[in-house]
C-alpha cells in the first residue's frame, strides 16, 4: 500500500448489535460478472472485488436484452471498489447494463467504460439509442458514486421516455455523486443525427455529479404528446458540468416534461474549447424547450458557447418559467449569443416569464433578448458591459409577425463602459404595452432607451444614469449550521452567518441598503447607520443572522441581521433602497460547522470550506474534514470536505493504538470540495475509521 500522510479526519463506529440487513455475496476476480449479477437472488448485497470485468454489450431494440441483464430485481445493491471496479463494455456499440422489472436497486462504486466511436455513420434507426445504464419499468433506483467514461451515444437513460414504449418507465430514480466523462462521442459533425447525453431522465433527482467533455449533459425527455402520461417534478441540482460541446441542460421540442427544477449547478467552458473541430454548432448552458412551471435559479455559467439560459418553443406555449438569481458571463458564439433569451415560432409564445435578479456580464449580442412573448417581467437584474459585438442590453424583437405584448422592464441596473453598448434597452417595432420603468442605465452610445415607431412602449420613470452600488462587493461565505464552530462576539452565541468580500480600493458603507433571506421581502432588514457596517478596501464584513438586532449598537461588535439561515437551504440577498438585488446567493443544505462560499474570494467557483474562514481571505484545506457518517446494511457512506484533485484513502483499525491501519476500498481523487464515499464493512465490533491523504 502506498505511504499514507497523516491522517487528520477520524471517526469512531460501534456496530455491536447491528446485523447486516442483506445477505451478502462475495465475487471474485474470475467472476464472470454478467452471469453472476443476472441469477443473482433478491434481497441480496452484490460485492465486486477490484479488477476488469469484460462485457459484450447488446443492443436492446434487437433482441430485448444488454450486456449485464437485471431483470426483475428487487432490493439488491451492486457495489464496486470507487475507480477499480471496472466494467469494460468496449468491445461492442449497445447497451451495457440493462436494468427492467426491478425496485429498490443500488449501484454504487462502479466504473463503467463504453466504446468510442469517432467516425461512426448512421445507417439504421434500430438500436442506435444506446446507454451505458438503460431502464424500463423500475423504481427506487439509486446510482451513486459511481464512474461512466466514454459512450458513443448516453450515459444512463429511461428507455421506455426514448423509445416511446407504452409510458415513461421509472419512478423514484436518484442518480447522486456520480463522474461522467465523454458521452456523445458519436456527434464529430453536425450532418450525423445521432444524440449523445450523459443522463437522460424523466422525473428524476440527479445531484451533485460532476460532468466533463460529453455533448449534452442532462437532457430531460419523453417522447412526444403521445406519451400517456407526461413527467414532473424533474431537480437537477449542484451539479458541475464543464466543457460540454452542445448544450450542458437541455429539453428537446417534442419534450413533455413540467416543472423542472434546475438549481444551484455550475457550468463552466474552458476559453476556446473545441476538442470535437470547428464543425459543431456551438450550444447553450440551459436550453429548456416547452413545458410549464419551470424553475431556473442560483445556476453559474461561464463562457458557454451561445446563450447562457434560453426559453423555447416551436408548437406550444411555455408558461410560468422562473429565471432568478444566476449569474452568467462571456456568452460566446459564432454569429450571436445571448445571457437570457426567450424566443418561440410557428405560432407559439412565452406566456408568464419572470427574469429578475440575475447578473449578466459580457455576452457577445444581447444579454436579455426576447421574441414572442406575452404577460412577462424583467427585473432587478444587473447587467454589466453588456455586449460584445454592438448591440442592446435588453432587446424586444419582432419577426414574421411574432411580437412581445404586456412586458414589464422595471428597475434593472445596467452599466457599459465598453462603447459596445448601443441602447440599455431596445423595442423593434410591432411590440405593444412594454412598460418601462425605474431602470438604471449607463454607457449607451446611441439612446439609453429606444423604441421604433409603431412599438407602444409606456414610460413610468425613466432614470437615466442612476448611482449604483459598486460591483465588486459579493456576498462571499456563508455558514448556516453553526453549532460551535464559530462564536458571536456579542452575546458567545453560535449563530449563523455570511460575510461580504468588498474588491474595491475603496471602503464601502451598506447602511441604507436591505439584506433579506426571503426573495418576496427584498427590504426586510434595513442596514443601519452604524460604523461597523463599512467595508474595508478588499477587505471582509461579517453578519450574524441571529434574529438580535437589539445588538446592533456602535459599541457592539459586529453587524446582526433580523433573520436566521436556514440550514436546509436557502438565499441571502443585498438590495438597495428602491429593491435593486446588488447580489444574492441561493444554497441548499448545509453540513455542520462547514462553510459553503466562493474560491478564490469574490470569484464564480462555489466551494465547501472546513473550518470556515468567515472575516478572511476564503481557503481550502487538503486535509480532509468527515462531516457525515452513514451505516446503511453493511455500507459506511463517508462524507467529508476535500480539495479538488487531491487523492484520499479510507482506513480503519479497532484500536487507535495498532498499526498498521487497514485501507478499505480504493484510493479516491476528489473531484469536488465534498466527497461522498460508500465502502463495504464486514466487522461486528467497534471500529475506527479515518481520512487519510495519499502523495
Amino acid at each position: 500500500m502506498r505511504a499514507l500522510v497523516t491522517a487528520i479526519a477520524l471517526f469512531f463506529c460501534d456496530f455491536l448489535g447491528r446485523a447486516e440487513s442483506a445477505a451478502t455475496i462475495e465475487l471474485n476476480t474470475n467472476s464472470n460478472l454478467g452471469v453472476a449479477l443476472s441469477n443473482a437472488p433478491n434481497g441480496t448485497l452484490i460485492r465486486i472485488p477490484a479488477g476488469i470485468y469484460p462485457v459484450v454489450p447488446s443492443k436492446v431494440l434487437s433482441n430485448g436484452v444488454g450486456g449485464i441483464n437485471l431483470f426483475n430485481k428487487t432490493n439488491i445493491t451492486i457495489e464496486g471498489v470507487p475507480g477499480a471496479t471496472i466494467i469494460d463494455g468496449t468491445s461492442a456499440l449497445g447497451e451495457i447494463i440493462y436494468l427492467t422489472n426491478s425496485s429498490h436497486v443500488t449501484l454504487r462504486g462502479l466504473t463503467i467504460k463504453g466504446l468510442v466511436v469517432t467516425n461512426y455513420t448512421l445507417v439504421s434507426a434500430i438500436g442506435h439509442v444506446w446507454a451505458s445504464l438503460s431502464m424500463y419499468a423500475v423504481d427506487n433506483i439509486t446510482v451513486e458514486n459511481c464512474r461512466f467514461i466514454d459512450g458513443h451515444d448516453h450515459g444512463i437513460h429511461d428507455m421506455g421516455a426514448q423509445q416511446n414504449w407504452n409510458t415513461i418507465s421509472t419512478n423514484n430514480i436518484v442518480i447522486r455523486g456520480n463522474y461522467f466523462d465523454n458521452f456523445g462521442s458519436a456527434r464529430t459533425n453536425e450532418v450525423v443525427v445521432v444524440d449523445g447525453t450523459a443522463i437522460v431522465p424523466t422525473g428524476w433527482t440527479v445531484i451533485e455529479n460532476e460532468f466533463r467533455n460529453c455533448l449534452r449533459c442532462i437532457e430531460p425527455y419523453s417522447e412526444s404528446d403521445s406519451v400517456p402520461n407526461p413527467f414532473f417534478n424533474c431537480v437537477i441540482r449542484s451539479n458541475r458540468m464543464i466543457n460540454t460541446i452542445d448544450s450542458a441542460i437541455l429539453t428537446a421540442g417534442s419534450t413533455n416534461g413540467n416543472q423542472l427544477l434546475i438549481e444551484g449547478n455550475y457550468i463552466y467552458n474552458d476559453p476556446g474549447y473545441t476538442r470535437r473541430g470547428s464543425n459543431m454548432y456551438p450550444g447553450f448552458g440551459i436550453e429548456l424547450n416547452d413545458g410549464h412551471g419551470h424553475t431556473i435559479r442560483g445556476n453559474q455559467l461561464i463562457n458557454v458557447a451561445h446563450t447562457g439560459i434560453a426559453i423555447g418553443g416551436s408548437a406550444r406555449h411555455v408558461t410560468d418559467v422562473l429565471i432568478e438569481s444566476n449569474v452568467i458571463e462571456n456568452t460566446d458564439a459564432r454569429n450571436q449569443g445571448f445571457g437570457i433569451s426567450a424566443i418561440a415560432a410557428n405560432g407559439a409564445e412565452v406566456r408568464g416569464l419572470m427574469i429578475r435578479n440575475n447578473r449578466i456580464r459580457r455576452a457577445k449580442n444581447h444579454s436579455i433578448y426576447l421574441l414572442s412573448t406575452r404577460d412577462s417581467v424583467v427585473e432587478g437584474n444587473t447587467i454589466i458591459d453588456s455586449t460584445v459585438l454592438p448591440g442592446a442590453a435588453i432587446k424586444l424583437s419582432t419577426y414574421q409577425g411574432s411580437s412581445n405584448s404586456n412586458v414589464l422592464i422595471a428597475s434593472n441596473f445596467i452599466s457599459d463602459a465598453t462603447s459596445k453598448m448601443t441602447y440599455g434597452i431596445e423595442v423593434t417595432t410591432n411590440n405593444h404595452s412594454i412598460r418601462v420603468e425605474d431602470n438604471c442605465i449607463e454607457g449607451a452610445t446611441i439612446y439609453p432607451i429606444g423604441n421604433q415607431a409603431g412599438s407602444e412602449v409606456i414610460f413610468a420613470s425613466r432614470g437615466f444614469n442612476c448611482p449604483a452600488m459598486p460591483v465588486k462587493l459579493k456576498i462571499n461565505e456563508w455558514l448556516a449550521f453553526n453549532s460551535g464552530i464559530l462564536i458571536d462576539p456579542a452575546d458567545q452565541d453560535p449563530d449563523s452567518c455570511f460575510e461580504f468580500h468588498n474588491a474595491e480600493e475603496f471602503s464601502i458603507d451598506l447602511s441604507g441598503y436591505y439584506l433579506t433571506d426571503d426573495i418576496s421581502l427584498p427590504l426586510k432588514f434595513g442596514i443601519p447607520a452604524l460604523r461597523q457596517c463599512i467595508v474595508p478596501p478588499n477587505g471582509f464584513l461579517t453578519v450574524w443572522a441571529d434574529n438580535e438586532t437589539q445588538q446592533n449598537t456602535d459599541t457592539s461588535p459586529g453587524l446582526h441581521a433580523n433573520f436566521v439561515l436556514n440550514r436546509a437551504g436557502g438565499i441571502i440577498g443585498l438590495s438597495a433602497a428602491d429593491a435593486t438585488v446588488i447580489d444574492s446567493v441561493i444554497y441548499g443544505t448545509q453540513l455542520p460547522d462547514v462553510s459553503e462560499g466562493f474560491h478564490p474570494d469574490a470569484s464564480l467557483e462555489r466551494v465547501y470550506m472546513s473550518p470556515p474562514s468567515l472575516g478572511g481571505t476564503n481557503r481550502i484545506n487538503e486535509v480532509p474534514t468527515i462531516v457525515g457518517t452513514e451505516l446503511i446494511g453493511s455500507a459506511m457512506v463517508i462524507t467529508f470536505v476535500s480539495k479538488r484533485g487531491t487523492k484520499y484513502q479510507i482506513v480503519s483499525n479497532s484500536s487507535l493504538d495498532a498499526s498498521p491501519w487497514t485501507a478499505i476500498g480504493g484510493v479516491i481523487e476528489a473531484i469536488s470540495t465534498l466527497t461522498r464515499v460508500t465502502n463495504s464493512v464486514t466487522r461486528n465490533d467497534g471500529m475506527f475509521f479515518k481520512v487519510a491523504i495519499v502523495p
